[in-house]
């Protein structure tokens, strides 16, 4: 699998264990005072019908938890979630299975010995890197399979939890070799001793290629300030997506012209994500229809640049994304609805007063500023001044520039700037120091300047399906709450001053699509985003005045067949027509546009 690059994402080729262990040992550091694992009073009380040995193992398969609805790549076994793992793999069992296997040929020291191998915690330098290794989800592969008594040949070579998944060389449906991960592409590498036959019978062998996967649900995370991480996922990680309270939810989903979202729950043994409250309302993963890296990475860089540290109140926030089956995919905050759900949908009927009024100018406010953080949005790049003379040209002494990498950092203010210098020391050079993005003055070259830079961009599709509403409380007729974010930058693009009006394709919405489209040229501006919003927000008002009968009457009154669309019935805010003394083609508002505020409802009427 092709990995993202890494000026876009912290990316995560291990589904996230390490991230789990560090967490564990952060919530429950290690304790070296500890008695002897063997003299503790056990805890392990199984409560079952069948015989002592496979106590542990019924243990395991009743602490699974059922994924949100079957996969057509993976049977539908579940996962072992990560709390799970560790309570049910714990000193205590382990010591007792090992007891059941052991007790006639080895020794209590030797058992603890096992024992502590397999539940302890391990720092290790794995290609550079400290990680931490254990044995639990090994061992626990081993009890489903039938073969824990095999763990002292897993230790002595070192097959860990950080192996895993190993890699099964498979020739006519039969297992002819077991390998780590990092040597299976290496032809002269040994198979696994611990997994030969005559030890393990290719029944067993199959079982264990298959269960590792149990035990292997990713974890998702985020960096202390909110960085946004992207995990390299295999085609057989079972994800951590649990059944949602509400039956409907496994099947619900919305489909778009670029991208499907999925409603999912996320188990919260598998994430860390903040806001304790949107967690429990669960999570949209938008998938790509396209395997079209570099659409992902441009979706992304633009998410970014509003996510974590940089979050701004009515924009989304990206929590993550993964990459499964050539498939991308983005997980977010689950919404309330898009606003056109909002508005036909959850609240038909609002009452006109001036705390919702006041809601809906509020909104509109903060819609407006998240764009225009879109549309005026500044970055910092450093630029060697470097001398890079053409080979085939003379000197003419003038210094070239040479661009580097840029900071991640996002002014927090809109204030525009063309190619300033912010030299060391400025107030600008500590401002951005306040925030510790900026390397340290001593580790720049003595020839570097900071250039800030401006980029245009534009989100290239605003209409009510890409504001959603998330709820922050009770709302009601009566009392509007939330708040509304702007979404789906698929379309969204970062320009520099120089390629913010060249034409471009792009994809809209066609009830909220401006002229330009359609006038030659089409250039498209930041002005684009504009016409749309403003029909956004004269539909915003209708509903306030008149709700969704309203709304829907004016959308109604807008139905015309217009000759230089093939004469399609447009429900746009405009139309075209022909100059009288010309055969050039004009753009007009369309009458139920410009009438639409002098045809509310009578009673509305009276109130204003």
């Amino acid at each position: 699998m092709t990995g993202v690059s890494s000026s876009a994402l912290s990316v995560i080729s291990d589904a996230g264990h390490q991230q789990q262990l560090r967490q564990k040992q952060a919530e429950d550091p290690v304790d070296d005072q500890k008695e002897s694992i063997c003299k503790r009073k056990d805890s392990f009380n199984p409560n079952t019908s069948f015989p002592p040995q496979f106590h542990l193992q019924d243990r395991i398969f009743n602490a699974m938890a059922q994924t949100r609805k079957s996969d057509p790549y993976i049977p539908d076994f579940g996962f072992l979630p990560r709390f799970q793992m560790y309570n049910v793999i714990s000193p205590e069992s382990v010591a007792a299975q090992l007891t059941m296997e052991f007790s006639r040929t080895h020794s209590p020291a030797e058992i603890e010995r096992y024992t502590n191998e397999v539940c302890k915690e391990t720092e290790v330098i794995r290609k550079g890197k400290k990680k931490l290794k254990t044995f639990q989800k090994i061992f626990a592969i081993l009890v489903m399979v039938e073969m824990s008594a095999t763990i002292p040949q897993f230790l002595e070579e070192d097959v860990s939890d950080l192996d895993l998944p190993l890699v099964f060389d498979m020739q006519h449906n039969t297992v002819v070799g077991v390998y780590r991960q990092d040597s299976s592409l290496d032809t002269a590498a040994t198979p696994l001793r611990s997994l030969r036959w005559p030890v393990w019978s290719p029944s067993r062998l199959r079982c264990f290629q298959r269960d590792q996967w149990i035990m292997l649900a990713p974890f998702f995370s985020q960096g202390e300030d909110g960085e946004v991480k992207h995990y390299e996922l295999q085609d057989q990680h079972v994800l951590p997506f649990v059944a949602a309270q509400q039956a409907e939810d496994d099947d619900a989903e919305k489909h778009g012209g670029f991208a499907k979202v999925m409603m999912v729950r996320i188990h919260p043994d598998h994430h860390n994500f903040k806001d304790k409250m949107r967690c429990d309302r669960g999570f949209a993963i938008k998938q790509l229809y396209e395997s079209d890296r570099e659409s992902f990475r441009k979706e992304v860089s633009v998410l970014k640049k509003f996510s974590g540290a940089r979050a701004h109140k009515h924009i989304v926030s990206l929590l993550a994304t993964y990459e499964q089956r050539n498939k991308f995919h983005f997980i977010f905050h689950r919404a309330g609805g898009d606003l056109l759900k909002f508005w036909k949908e959850l609240l038909p009927e609002p009452i006109v007063g001036y705390p919702n009024v006041l809601w809906v100018a509020q909104q509109c406010a903060g819609i407006a500023e998240g764009l225009m953080k879109l549309h005026r949005h500044l970055t910092f790049t450093i630029r060697h001044n470097d001398v890079e003379e053409q080979p085939t040209q003379k000197s003419t002494g003038e210094r070239r520039v040479k661009i580097v990498e840029p900071f991640r950092f996002v002014r927090s203010d809109s204030m525009q700037s063309n190619g300033v210098r912010i030299h060391p020391g400025s107030p600008t050079w500590n401002h951005m120091h306040h925030y510790a993005v900026t390397p340290k003055v001593h580790d720049l070259p003595p020839d570097t300047e900071i250039v800030e830079l401006e980029q245009f961009g534009r989100h290239g599709d605003i209409n009510p399906g890409n504001i959603l509403w998330f709820a922050d409380g009770s709302t009601n007729n009566a009392k509007l709450d939330g708040t509304l974010k702007i979404a789906d930058f698929g379309q969204a693009e970062l320009n520099s001053s120089r390629s913010r009006t060249r034409p471009r394709s792009v994809a809209n919405t066609m009830t909220y699509r401006p002229p330009e489209c359609d006038i030659q040229p089409s250039i498209i501006r930041q002005s684009y985003d504009i016409w749309c919003l403003g029909c956004v927000y004269l539909e915003f008002v209708t509903w306030m005045l008149g709700g969704a009968r309203m709304l829907t009457t004016f959308g109604e009154k807008r139905k015309s067949h217009d000759k230089y669309l093939n004469n399609d019935v447009t429900d746009t805010f405009f139309e075209f027509v022909s100059g009288h003394e010309s055969k050039e083609v004009k753009v007009k508002i369309k009458p139920s546009v410009i009438k639409v505020c002098d045809e509310t409802d009578p009673n509305v009427k009276k109130l204003r």
